[in-house]
């Protein structure tokens, strides 16, 4: 029930810079002090698709051009530190803003021009936040308690170094996953980062091998037979993984090594 006895508080609508200051020159000084963005512009109308002409003025009731007086005086449109704050009632620069190129948020914005503002969301700023907190959360316990040989593959697929030991490795992929959350866990359902797991477990099982020079099928008795020849200078796990993606014969081969690693599987659990 609403309290009587109280205004209401009207909050306005707050607009801000894209680009901060890389080097402020005072603390916490990010923005310019004043920054005019033009008070006219051609933008796409969303209602028909064509090209207008906006103008603001506080003296018009319409911002298009050919629903106002050939001659008007614009107002200026500046922000303050970085920030522009609209009250509700001021409906034509709340609808220039809106409709402008400059406005990241513009759906129908004109390719080419650079946007220069935001219109500020707080809710969806908590909820990106929200959701960052929890990606950089999972991010972080998978890169801490996944196996290393899966560890390894995601570091390579995110080109982290793995010529070293298997703790540095572990710690650079979790200061990787804390800074990055989105990418690495990205890495972590693509399917290269999946067909790296499966051949670096067949080589572990001897089931196939992967040489510098080839790639082996492993045989019944435990020898190897040429399947398909490494580049000189590839790594033949990389080569191993495109191959069996984007080659039928790969793909085939793949397919072969998969059912002999089920069929061992089935023999163990008997």
């Amino acid at each position: 029930m609403k309290d009587l006895g109280k205004e209401e508080v009207v909050k306005p609508v707050v607009f801000k810079l894209i680009k901060k200051r890389l080097a402020p020159a005072t603390e916490n000084n990010y923005y310019p002090g004043v920054k005019r963005i033009p008070s006219q512009d051609e933008v796409t109308d969303p209602n028909t698709g064509k090209k207008r002409i906006i103008r603001y003025s506080r003296s018009e009731q319409s911002i298009f051009k050919d629903e106002q007086p050939q001659k008007i005086v614009l107002d200026d449109i500046i922000f303050s530190n970085g920030a522009l704050r609209v009250y509700e009632d001021n409906n034509t620069l709340l609808e220039f803003l809106r409709l402008c190129n400059w406005n990241r948020d513009n759906k129908n914005k004109v390719r080419g021009k650079e946007p220069l503002f935001y219109e500020h969301n707080p809710k969806q700023v908590a909820e990106e936040a929200n959701q960052l907190m929890e990606a950089k959360i999972d991010a972080a316990y998978q890169a801490k308690t996944m196996e290393f040989d899966k560890l390894r593959a995601v570091a390579r697929a995110l080109k982290v170094n793995t010529g070293r030991s298997a703790q540095e490795i572990r710690h650079d992929v979790m200061v990787f996953a804390q800074d990055r959350p989105e990418d690495f866990l990205q890495a972590l359902d693509n399917p290269q980062v999946r067909r790296r797991v499966e051949i670096q477990e067949a080589i572990e099982l001897d089931l196939m091998r992967a040489e510098p020079k080839a790639i082996l099928k492993v045989n019944a008795n435990g020898n190897g037979e040429i399947a398909c020849p490494v580049p000189v200078g590839i790594d033949p796990v990389d080569h191993a993984v495109k191959w069996t993606m984007t080659d039928p014969e790969g793909e085939a081969f793949m397919e072969e090594v998969q059912d002999t690693r089920k069929k061992l599987e089935e023999n163990l659990d008997k």
